[in-house]
């Protein structure tokens, strides 16, 4: 139905919205009372003079919403803890609209597909501070993700860079194949080992083992051989 208009109310009256007030033409006061149609057929809301409180279901745009009021309380200011640098008042920024203006520390709630380019912060007082610098006191991480097979290191300072993996010493074949560096590997001809064993260690029935002697058990440490082990 359009609108209102020349229809008579006996035939529009269930499609009109009423408070169910405590009495006839009440309207709203300060209680929080159910929209109902006009036939008595409540609502998923309920409003009064200061609050809308939804019963039902609330969808944006056809997507109902999930979270609780609770989970939504806490990405208010308010809910954050708080966030420091260089001691320094950090305000967490997304976008340029602000999340936080914490003063100590804080747990922040990221999109997973906002990635550490897209945050940026403020000091208060105008000091910048980059999106790194709030991880940690912090690691500076690699601005790429490095090449296939590189591995993260330390440069001892709080800076991570990608590296090639080291091959290791000597060059060896068997089950999980040719391991080592097949070029300078072969060069380590002399395996070194200590002359004291200082942990226990068990050689199975399913291994061999071998050593350059001689070799001395530490007083407490235990040598358990069920397999082969040859000293020379």
């Amino acid at each position: 139905m359009a609108d209102l208009t020349n229809q008579l109310i006996a035939n529009t009256y269930k499609d009109l919205l009423q408070v169910n007030a405590a009495n006839p033409n009440d309207g709203l006061d300060g209680t929080v009372r159910t929209i109902q149609d006009g036939g008595g057929t409540a609502g998923p809301i309920a409003m009064s003079t200061a609050q809308l409180n939804v019963t039902g279901q609330f969808a944006l745009r056809g997507t109902v919403l999930t979270a609780t009021a609770d989970q939504l309380n806490t990405l208010a200011l308010g809910g954050f803890t708080a966030f420091t640098a260089n001691d320094g008042t950090i305000l967490l920024t997304e976008e340029g609209t602000s999340v936080s203006t914490a003063t100590t520390s804080v747990t922040a709630r990221i999109n997973p597909s906002l990635s550490l380019t897209d945050l940026t912060a403020t000091a208060i007082g105008g000091a910048s501070v980059s999106a790194t610098s709030l991880l940690a006191g912090v690691l500076t991480y690699p601005s790429s993700a490095g090449n296939n097979g590189q591995v993260l290191q330390t440069n001892g300072t709080d800076t991570l860079s990608f590296a090639d993996a080291g091959a290791g010493g000597g060059f060896f074949k068997g089950d999980n194949g040719d391991t080592g560096d097949p070029t300078t590997g072969p060069g380590d001809i002399f395996r070194i080992n200590e002359q004291e064993l200082n942990t226990d260690t068990v050689i199975t029935t399913i291994e061999n083992g071998s050593g350059t002697g001689p070799i001395t058990v530490a007083s407490g440490t235990t040598l358990t051989v069920n397999g082969n082990l040859t000293l020379i």
